[in-house]
């Protein structure tokens, strides 16, 4: 069953004596813990009661009465109605011949699906409606340096188009004052003529008054007689002067804008990334759920081919690319190498890096890998480029994993002794750090090895520590998983999940016992082991690489070999 939302409880008692409760019994809806179980089972009317692990255990049917028959209980589940009935109900025609089902069955289906959706809900939607506000506020800064950006560059045009008319204004003033003391000039001239022709009327006027004083006939007519003829000197031609004038040119205002510039705003806002993983999440979480429900796991696995990847001498991590039958292949000598399930090497990609599970793919279908030397995620884009997408400063990266749900990336990375794990967005923002529980105390010992679930938790393979550690998206602790009784210390390598939500991890035990068996441990998501897939006891099959396509196969390699197997260990089944 899915872990219920409250996380913080006291534990567990048993019903009868108050011990640690372990056990649950499906039957008579009893707590107990082993020793009372043992007792339980050994009665001879319990002998069919079903006893599972508490955590598997099926949830008391509520009483709840009948719509139509008040007087009696819902017992059954019609499942072509679909709808819960009463024994009363049964005998009806209404549901003659109809497929009935055991209704606590369907009740605690429907109960654990809840479960998963309050889960999901809880783990993944609101962490992410959250990252959304936090990303809101650097939108706002944003804002406000491309508006304050915009607001230095108008400024600076305004400066240069200042500069410019003063320049202009300089120019003309200068042109304007040479046409004016031109103007002036030639006036000036014009009056000095007009003075002198003045000058010459006086001296006429007085000449001609100092002839006639003396008042004698004779003299005046002879004066006339003499000067009859004389002509005055014509007033001098009077030009009036050209004034300068100032032509304006169009519309200045438009003009102004033109040179200036202007706002252009956004002509369409963009849909938030965030916003849109929101959605994706919830679809995805509703598409994986409907796929668990038409697949199971198979009697047995199926071997459907084998082939060797040139160019590597063993394997050690494997990466599903986004196009069915693509991907990626890396062992210990720094090459990541690109094929399909017909053998064929598609490209190659040369890292220096010698570890495991240090490159995945985005939903993209680029290559990430990490570099703990430089410190550094590099992407690999499909055109054959690589950029930077993060640096990782003090920590160096070890493992990472791009999430098919929201395409987030999660990097194991390592500072002098301690471990953690960041969660960035596609683009390599930071949005969290991973690294203590509720305790303050260390969640990793390593992180060899990073993969996500259906439900969102973050799995990794702790090498040093032995174990399979499982968070929450938000990086509450859920569980961790050692291996079965029989190993002597359990080895996790590479692991995965699969559509129905179950964790594969290549396990052995160390240091390697040939009586031991080793193989692929299949857990469900709250870290019961169900079974080990492709036992061995020899140390030249051990499996160190794995991952499950979108087709549901079983990609596997092996420690010093180049062989690739495929093989198959889920069906369809008909709802």
């Amino acid at each position: 069953m899915s872990s219920n939302i409250v996380t913080e409880q006291h534990y567990i008692e048993c019903a009868t004596c108050n011990n640690y409760s372990t056990f649950y019994c499906n039957t008579c809806h009893k707590r107990m813990c082993e020793q009372c179980k043992e007792g339980h089972i050994l009665e001879n009317e319990n002998i069919n009661h079903q006893v599972v692990q508490y955590q598997d255990r099926l949830r008391q049917l509520p009483k709840e009465k009948c719509l139509f028959h008040p007087a009696k209980f819902l017992e059954m589940f019609c499942d072509e109605c679909p709808v819960p009935i009463c024994s009363q109900c049964f005998t009806n025609k209404d549901h003659d011949g109809h497929q009935i089902s055991d209704l606590e069955v369907v009740y605690n289906e429907c109960l654990q699906q809840c479960q998963k959706e309050l889960v999901n809900i809880r783990d993944t939607i609101i962490p992410q409606c959250e990252e959304e506000i936090k990303s809101q506020e650097k939108s706002k800064e944003n804002v406000k340096k491309k508006t304050a950006e915009i607001r230095i560059l108008m400024n600076q045009r305004a400066d240069e188009i200042k500069r410019a008319v003063n320049a202009v204004l300089v120019d003309n003033n200068a042109k304007l004052d040479i046409t004016e003391a031109s103007i002036l000039g030639e006036i000036v001239k014009q009056q000095k003529k007009e003075e002198d022709y003045i000058s010459y009327l006086n001296k006429l006027i007085k000449d001609r008054y100092s002839e006639l004083s003396s008042c004698k006939i004779t003299e005046v007519i002879r004066y006339n007689k003499k000067n009859e003829n004389v002509i005055l000197v014509r007033f001098p031609e009077i030009i009036e002067p050209g004034l300068p004038r100032f032509e304006e040119s169009g519309d200045i205002a438009k003009e102004l804008e033109q040179m200036f510039g202007h706002i252009k705003p956004f002509a369409e806002g963009k849909v938030l990334r965030e916003v849109k993983n929101i959605k994706k999440s919830l679809q995805q979480f509703n598409s994986k759920s409907a796929q668990k429900l038409s697949m199971e796991r198979c009697s047995s696995l199926t071997k459907t081919q084998s082939f060797t990847i040139p160019g590597l001498n063993d394997l050690s991590h494997l990466s599903p690319a986004v196009p069915s039958g693509i991907y990626w292949a890396s062992g210990d000598d720094g090459n990541i190498i690109q094929f399909d399930l017909q053998g064929n090497i598609l490209q190659k990609v040369s890292t220096g890096n010698q570890r495991k599970g240090y490159h995945s793919i985005t939903k993209e279908d680029n290559l990430l890998y990490a570099d703990n030397e430089n410190r550094a995620i590099y992407r690999r884009n499909r055109d054959m480029t690589t950029t930077t997408l993060v640096t990782t400063e003090d920590w160096k990266p070890w493992s990472i994993f791009s999430s098919p749900i929201n395409g987030d990336i999660l990097v194991g990375m390592k500072k002098e002794e301690k471990w953690k794990i960041t969660r960035y967005t596609s683009n390599g923002m930071k949005l969290k750090d991973i690294q203590k529980n509720n305790k303050r105390e260390d969640l990793y010992s390593s992180v060899s090895y990073i993969t996500e679930n259906i439900n969102g938790d973050i799995c990794t393979s702790d090498y040093d520590d032995g174990k399979v550690q499982v968070v929450t998206r938000s990086g509450e602790y859920r569980f961790s998983y050692r291996g079965h009784f029989l190993l002597l210390f359990f080895s996790p390598s590479a692991i995965c999940t699969d559509v129905l939500g179950n964790i594969l991890v290549c396990g052995s035990c160390r240091p390697w016992h040939p009586f031991v068996e080793h193989g692929i441990h299949l857990l469900n998501q709250d870290g019961k082991l169900l079974t080990v897939l492709l036992k061995s006891t020899l140390r030249s099959e051990e499996m160190c690489a794995l991952c499950v396509d979108e087709q549901n196969n079983l990609i596997v390699g092996r420690e010093n070999s180049p062989t690739i197997c495929v093989y198959k260990y889920l069906k369809g089944k008909r709802t």
